[in-house]
C-alpha cells in the first residue's frame, strides 16, 4: 500500500535521532482523539517526555496518559497564580516590565497578546460584541498586563529548566501567546494541529500562525508518483460530510422557536451536570455565567430571524449585477484574532472594501451560520446602509454564490483557498494563511492599496491565466495532502472525538517531525 496522507502500511518506527525529547503540549478537547495517540507514539519512538497544559477538570481524564518524567500544569491554577502575582505588583513596575518584554520579543501586548485572547478581546472587539465571551469580566488592564508578565517569566523558566524542544500550543490566550513568543525567540519549533480545509485532512501548522512557507516549499518539490486515494475530496468544502449535514440542518432550525426551546433545555441540563460534578469535587470551576449562556441562545434565535427578514434570498437578484463575495467568519476565533491581527475589525473591512469597488460592482456579504449570534444586529444594519452592499441569506449555498461572483474576498477564510481551484481572483486580509502566495490571491497589507487590488480582482482574465490558477490550486491540494493526516472523528472537524486509527497516529507523528525539522532549519515563522 503506498504511503499517502490518508492511508499507509504500518511499519516499525525506528527512534528518530532528531525527534523532540521534551515537549510542552496543550491538551484540547477538540483534539481528544489525537493528543493521547501522539503522546504514546512519541514516547515509544524517542522516549519523549511531556509537560501537559490542562484545564482544571480535564486533568483527571488525561491522567492515564501521564508517564514517568511527565508533568501536568493545571492552567486554571496557573491563572490564579498569575492573578495573585499581578495583584501584589506595583503599577509602575508592571508597565516598566511589560515594555521591557515587548522590546525584547518585538511585540506589543495589546496587538500580539491581548487582542488574540478571546476572553479579553471580545469585550472590546466590535466584530464579536454579542458573543457569550463578551460577558466575561477580566479585570483591569494593568492587572491583565501584570498577568502576562507572570506568564512570560514562568515560561522562560519552564522552557529552560525542562529543556523543551517543541511547543504544541494555541496562541489565542495569554498563556499560549506568551509561551509562543518565548519559544520562537529561542528557536524552539512551535506548531498546532489545524484543519486543511480539504475534507478531514489535518495539518501541523508552520509556526503558531499558519505561515505559508512550509506548504510552498512542498509545492516546489518534484511531484511524487504515489496514488491519490482522496481525489474525491478535491471539491469537498471545509468540513467532512457528517458535519456538513449537521450544519445544514442547524442552519434551517436556527429561526425556529422549537429549536430555541430545545437549546435552552439542553443548556440547562449541561449546567446542572456541571454543578453536580463541582459539588462532587467540592470545588467550583470558573465558567461563563449561565444567564449569559441562555442569553446567547436567544441572540442566535433573534439574529437568525433578523437576517432572514433583511437579507436577499434570491440568487437571481444577488447575481443580477457583477459582485465580489465576502464571506464572514466565526468570531472570536483563531482565524481572525491571530491570523489577521492587522485587520481584525470585520465591519471596517467590509466598509473599506465596499468603498474601494469599481462602479457597477456590488459587494455581497454572507454570514457564516456558526457565527450567528456573535455579531450585533446593528453591525448588519450598518453594512446594509452602504449602497453597493447586499446581505445574502445565510442559508444560501456559499459555493453557488462563489461560482457566480466576479471575485471573492475574505479576511482569512477557506474561500480564499477554494477560489484557486475555482479560477477566481481572491482578495485576502491576512499574510499568514497557507494559500497567501497563490497566483490568484492578492494579500492586502495596507488599505491604501485596496482600490488597486479591487480593480485588479474585478477585471476580465483570460482562459490561460485561469487555467494556471487552477493548476496551482491542484498543486496546493497535493502539497497539503502530502503533509497531512486523516483526522476524521476529531471534534475539531465536527466528529465524535473518537480515537484516530493507529496508522493515522503514526502518520501524524511523521508529519509533526517533518514540521519540526523544517522549523529547526529555517526558523519559527511569526
Amino acid at each position: 500500500m503506498p504511503t499517502t496522507a490518508v492511508s499507509r502500511a504500518i511499519q516499525p518506527s525506528a527512534p528518530a535521532a532528531d525527534a523532540p525529547r521534551s515537549v510542552l503540549l496543550e491538551v484540547l478537547p477538540l483534539l481528544d482523539g489525537l493528543h493521547a495517540g501522539i503522546v504514546e507514539a512519541m514516547r515509544r519512538r524517542a522516549g519523549t517526555r511531556f509537560q501537559f497544559l490542562l484545564t482544571e477538570g480535564d486533568t483527571a481524564g488525561f491522567a492515564g496518559h501521564v508517564g514517568t518524567g511527565d508533568a501536568v500544569i493545571d492552567t486554571t491554577d496557573l491563572q490564579r497564580r498569575a492573578e495573585a502575582a499581578a495583584s501584589t505588583a506595583d503599577e509602575t513596575d508592571i508597565f516598566a516590565r511589560a515594555r521591557d518584554i515587548e522590546a525584547r520579543y518585538g511585540i506589543t501586548y495589546m496587538r500580539d497578546i491581548i487582542q488574540m485572547d478571546r476572553r479579553i478581546s471580545t469585550s472590546f472587539n466590535p466584530s464579536a460584541s454579542a458573543s457569550v465571551h463578551a460577558s466575561h469580566q477580566e479585570g483591569s488592564l494593568v492587572g491583565i498586563i501584570g498577568q502576562i508578565n507572570f506568564y512570560v517569566d514562568y515560561f522562560e523558566a519552564l522552557l529552560s529548566e525542562q529543556q523543551i524542544d517543541l511547543v504544541i500550543v494555541r496562541p489565542d490566550s495569554r498563556a499560549g501567546a506568551a509561551v509562543t513568543y518565548v519559544a520562537a525567540a529561542r528557536g524552539i519549533p512551535v506548531t498546532l494541529a489545524g484543519g486543511s480545509n480539504y475534507g478531514s485532512l489535518v495539518t501541523w501548522m508552520c509556526g503558531p500562525f499558519m505561515a505559508p512557507d512550509f506548504v510552498m516549499s512542498r509545492m516546489q518539490q518534484e511531484p511524487t508518483e504515489s496514488a491519490d486515494p482522496v481525489d474525491q475530496t478535491r471539491e469537498d468544502s471545509k468540513v467532512p460530510a457528517q458535519a456538513q449535514a449537521f450544519m445544514r440542518d442547524r442552519m434551517h432550525r436556527l429561526p425556529q422557536t422549537s429549536y430555541l426551546l430545545h437549546q435552552l433545555y439542553r443548556a440547562t441540563k449541561i449546567r446542572a451536570a456541571h454543578v453536580l460534578l463541582d459539588l462532587k469535587r467540592r470545588r467550583f470551576r470558573r465558567r461563563i455565567s449561565f444567564v449569559a449562556v441562555l442569553q446567547q441562545h436567544w441572540r442566535v434565535y433573534r439574529s437568525a430571524r433578523y437576517l432572514i427578514r433583511h437579507s436577499e434570498t434570491s440568487l437571481t437578484a444577488l447575481t443580477a449585477q457583477p459582485f465580489v463575495l465576502f464571506l464572514l467568519q466565526v468570531e472570536p476565533e483563531y482565524s481572525t484574532l491571530c491570523l489577521a491581527r492587522e485587520f481584525g475589525h470585520t465591519e471596517a473591512i467590509v466598509h473599506q472594501l465596499a468603498l474601494s469597488l469599481p462602479a457597477g460592482i456590488n459587494l455581497v456579504v454572507k454570514e457564516h451560520a456558526p457565527n450567528i449570534g456573535n455579531r450585533a444586529l446593528e453591525s448588519y444594519a450598518r453594512m446594509r446602509r452602504l449602497p453597493n452592499v447586499l446581505l445574502a441569506d445565510y442559508r444560501l449555498p456559499g459555493h453557488e454564490l462563489a461560482e457566480a461572483a466576479t471575485a471573492v474576498a475574505t479576511i482569512s477564510g477557506s474561500i480564499g483557498k477554494q477560489s484557486t481551484r475555482m479560477g477566481k481572483p481572491a482578495i485576502v486580509f491576512s499574510s499568514h494563511v497557507d494559500y497567501a502566495q497563490m497566483p490568484n490571491v492578492r494579500v492586502v497589507t495596507s488599505l491604501h492599496e485596496l482600490p488597486a487590488i479591487a480593480r485588479w480582482a474585478t477585471q476580465s482574465f483570460g482562459d490561460d491565466e485561469i487555467a494556471t490558477w487552477r493548476r496551482a490550486g491542484d498543486s496546493l491540494y497535493d502539497a497539503l495532502t502530502e503533509i497531512s493526516f486523516d483526522g476524521a472523528g476529531l471534534r475539531l472537524l465536527g466528529g465524535d472525538g473518537s480515537a484516530l486509527p493507529q496508522e493515522q497516529i503514526e502518520l501524524a507523528v511523521d508529519r509533526l517531525l517533518d514540521m519540526v525539522r523544517w522549523q529547526r532549519q529555517f526558523g519559527v515563522p511569526l
